[in-house]
């Protein structure tokens, strides 16, 4: 008995399992040093919704500068970056000493990449396009006058250099807000009756009680330790404010650390790396020790698709909410969705296919997903959102249906490409193999599609009093469905066949990401709940993708396979 195999799919996962397990636990803080863990752990309100401050602090500075962490400037000694939540906590005492130059005036985390704005402002343009508070303030009156004048004008008609003038101004004012303690909302209510305040708010007002000018003294007091690099006097003050908030508010603080501990483990990036393996070996398996590679590759997704279960069940808890909110949360569920179906797809098949298409799908769909985080990733619902049920039936129907249409196009890509590059894997089984597994997952597309679209119905009837109002979003939905109807038909009466319908199916990924993302682009109608104007190059770079990919399989066949089989004398007729 060989047991190669074995071993070798045996080490695969239990590495795998190794690195999963060794991402969530988290790091041990250095013996003398600032407990700035500890202090990532408070629970604030912003945006309207509790969550710890080390979101807000991930949130803001990914908002500003497009990561989680910066670089120091080349002369500090210390090598390591600047995490963000040092950064918030140089921002936040900055204040303490106003007369004085803070480290948060010199941090370079203001991305400005528009040319126009940097020469109507004078400032040099360097590489990386970051620039820091200091070099920004002395321009604030201009800036100030130029958003406000930009602000006059619909978001539709604005120019290049409005828009951009205008989220600078935002970007500022974020800034400005942190470091005058405006926001976010830090002291919390200890006693019944109470709202969260501000911290500017609670030293300078109070609530004639006594207990939120103490913690708001105690806030006070860490921003002056940090600013004075008393680290004894930070930590145990630190140490004292936590034990008052797990006496009185335990709740809140359940809350703040499972959400805490969620972001650290990032579980959905690290799936995203381990389908990248599972895609490795099913590329791997089409070159060599076939079977082995393909079952090791089958095995790996699995295990990804138990942590993608698993971490999905643990956002929902964390949340309260099924798992589909806002463009994030989607990106993550079609990952998922389109996993267990490819996973059926192969225990059906056992070719690999599937796995191949599976691990596609849940990496493409996962870093999509990591694209779309701005580092708060469990944002408050749009109002007419705010509805479990209907949240968890026609969204998601409607999000399985994206799923099951995009593993169907992945299947056409498949045929296609490959049936291009390798004609002679693209055999008369193949392609009767593939046209099936095209087709049943077409179908399981239809039904969601379908059922989905018509819960959406009920849904705005019972939200806006009718049924349909040909917005965006519904004609997108209502497209996905006709287009599945028009394949199926097209397959069905033999006006295509398996080139054909791969085809069709590539066209399907084209329909179902205008449905998903392309709608929210044109800024109108009742579901366009924001889109991100960075992902516009990828979405029309993706559609060029498809319609490049179709044309390839729409050239004429002995282009596309020169020598098919049927071309010779005396062949058989193609198969149906």
């Amino acid at each position: 008995m060989n047991t190669a195999p074995f071993v070798f799919i045996t080490v695969i996962l239990i590495a795998a399992t190794a690195w999963l397990i060794s991402t969530l636990i988290p790091p041990t803080p250095d013996d003398g040093a600032m407990r700035l863990d500890l202090f990532a752990r408070l629970p604030v309100v912003h945006e309207g919704r509790l969550k710890p401050i080390d979101t807000v602090a991930r949130s803001t500075l990914m908002v500003l500068t497009d990561k989680s962490s910066f670089d120091r400037p080349e002369d500090d000694p210390n090598s390591e970056p600047i995490t963000s939540i040092q950064w918030l906590l140089d921002v936040m005492s900055s204040g303490i000493t106003p007369t004085a130059v803070s480290p948060a005036d010199l941090h370079q985390v203001f991305r400005i990449e528009s040319h126009p704005i940097l020469n109507h402002l004078n400032l040099p343009h360097r590489k990386g396009f970051r620039y820091a508070w200091a070099e920004l303030a002395p321009h604030i009156d201009e800036i100030r006058r130029q958003a406000v004048a930009a602000n006059d004008f619909p978001s539709d008609q604005r120019t290049l250099f409005q828009k951009k003038i205008l989220e600078l101004f935002m970007q500022m004012r974020r800034h400005y807000d942190l470091a005058q303690w405006i926001d976010p909302l830090i002291v919390p209510p200890t006693q019944p009756g109470l709202d969260w305040q501000s911290l500017d708010q609670a030293i300078a007002h109070g609530d004639h009680s006594g207990r939120h000018d103490r913690l708001a003294e105690a806030l006070d007091f860490l921003l002056r330790a940090y600013r004075a690099n008393d680290t004894e006097a930070f930590n145990t003050v630190l140490a004292e404010y936590h034990q008052v908030l797990e006496t009185h508010m335990p709740g809140a603080i359940r809350r703040t650390d499972r959400e805490l501990a969620f972001s650290r483990a990032a579980p959905f990036y690290n799936c995203m790396i381990l389908y990248i393996g599972a895609l490795l070996l099913a590329c791997l398996s089409w070159m060599f020790w076939h079977r082995t590679m393909t079952r090791a590759a089958l095995a790996l997704l699995l295990l990804t698709l138990l942590a993608h279960t698993i971490a999905l069940i643990f956002r929902m808890v964390i949340e309260g909410r099924p798992p589909v909110t806002n463009l994030y949360a989607s990106a993550v569920f079609v990952g998922w969705a389109g996993v267990v179906l490819a996973a059926v797809l192969e225990f059906i098949s056992r070719r690999g296919i599937a796995t191949f298409v599976g691990s596609i799908i849940g990496f493409a769909s996962l870093l999509i997903a990591h694209h779309l985080s701005d580092g708060d990733d469990f944002k408050a619902l749009v109002a007419v959102l705010d509805t479990n049920f209907w949240l968890a039936t026609h969204v998601v129907c409607i999000t399985i249906g994206y799923s099951a249409t995009f593993v169907a196009g992945l299947m056409g890509l498949l045929f296609i490409l490959r049936g291009a590059i390798q004609p002679e894997w693209l055999d008369a089984d193949m392609r009767r193999h593939l046209a099936t597994l095209t087709y049943g997952t077409i179908c399981f597309a239809t039904l969601f599609s379908f059922t989905g679209t018509v819960l959406g119905g009920i849904w705005a009837d019972q939200s806006w009093g009718r049924f349909w109002g040909w917005d965006p979003k519904e004609n997108g939905a209502l497209i996905i469905v006709i287009w599945t109807a028009l394949v199926l038909h097209a397959y069905w009466g033999r006006l295509v066949k398996e080139r054909g319908l791969a085809v069709l199916a590539v066209f399907g990924n084209v329909v179902t990401a205008w449905s998903w993302f392309g709608v929210n682009m044109l800024g109108a109608g009742l579901h366009s709940y924001g889109f991100m104007d960075s992902m516009l190059l990828y979405f029309w770079g993706f559609i060029a993708l498809q319609m490049f990919i179709m044309s390839i399989g729409l050239l004429p066949m002995r282009v596309w396979t020169p020598d098919p089989p049927y071309d010779r004398p005396n062949a058989p007729a193609p198969p149906s």
